[in-house]
């Protein structure tokens, strides 16, 4: 077995085991090419090697800091892949957009077809069904994957299925942003999932960076221009400022927020939300200030 590794830069590096399985020998042969380069994917690279199309090749599959799935398909070897274009993960025929999404690849539900598992920044871990073939994965909606009747929520989740106890279930085993892994065990196989989630008509993304000082950028994707606002609250929900309010154009907008209020006075550390706020629906999320 050998090992790829992702890194921070969004680049990917192979570690070759001239070892065996038992005791591995692992020495670095740089980074994962695609095309007439490094395979990149902007930052926060989270690889799954997996036969995505069924071909009897391994191709790969990468998540990355903007939270798009890229999909790499492998037109050489197995014994020596090689990658050029890549192409996003759909849902409901629009691209996957988790902040620093973390996939596996699996069959979940037992019906014989590759399913995906993703992590997230806000600790969300999402199930997406395959309602194509095994040879030719489509997704239509994404579900909230839950335990005990709750969100599984795991800060900065990065996913992985394996049996952990031995007896023949897929469990959850999830790592967190403060290096904790958690496992979360299935009483039994699971054959339907209710409770979808489809992607609405816009997509606020968690701040970056977060925890911040002294700036942080708030990104929001339109899927048509509208009227709306972005305002900033302390944990007693009282109003700091309000980043935009009014005519927001279509596609990705992103807005900079500084650490002041609106009487140009810095506020002290601690947690805070935005809020946005469209027409038809509104969500919050938390950040946190550092000074």
């Amino acid at each position: 077995m050998d090992l790829l590794v992702g890194d921070t830069l969004g680049k990917i590096t192979l570690y070759l085991n001239s070892g065996t399985n038992n005791e591995p020998i692992l020495t670095s042969s740089g980074f994962i090419q695609a095309g007439s380069g490094d395979l990149d994917v902007g930052d926060r690279a989270a690889p799954v090697v997996v036969d995505w199309n069924n071909d009897g090749k391994k191709d790969l599959i990468v998540g990355s800091d903007t939270g798009y799935l890229y999909i790499y398909l492998n037109s050489g070897e197995n014994n020596s892949p090689i990658f050029s274009t890549s192409s996003l993960i759909q849902v409901n025929n629009n691209p996957v957009n988790l902040y620093r999404s973390s996939p596996d690849v699996c069959d979940l539900d037992k019906d014989g077809k590759k399913d995906l598992i993703i992590g997230e920044y806000n600790g969300m871990t999402y199930f997406l069904k395959n309602t194509g073939t095994d040879s030719a994965p489509q997704f239509s909606t994404m579900v909230e994957l839950q335990a005990d009747g709750s969100d599984i929520r795991e800060n900065n989740s990065k996913v992985d299925i394996a049996d952990w106890n031995g007896d023949g279930h897929d469990d959850l085993v999830i790592g967190d942003y403060y290096g904790y892994i958690s496992v979360y065990l299935n009483s039994g196989n699971i054959t339907t999932v209710d409770d979808p989630v489809i992607p609405g008509d816009f997509e606020l993304h968690q701040n970056y960076p977060n925890p911040f000082n002294p700036v942080t950028t708030i990104k929001i994707n339109l899927k048509e221009a509208e009227q709306g606002s972005l305002g900033i609250y302390n944990a007693k929900g009282q109003h700091i400022t309000t980043l935009v309010s009014g005519f927001i154009k279509l596609g990705e907008s992103r807005y900079i927020w500084d650490g002041i209020d609106d009487s140009g006075v810095k506020v002290a550390s601690g947690v805070y939300f935005y809020r946005f706020e469209p027409k038809k629906f509104s969500r919050t999320m938390k950040m946190i200030l550092i000074r």
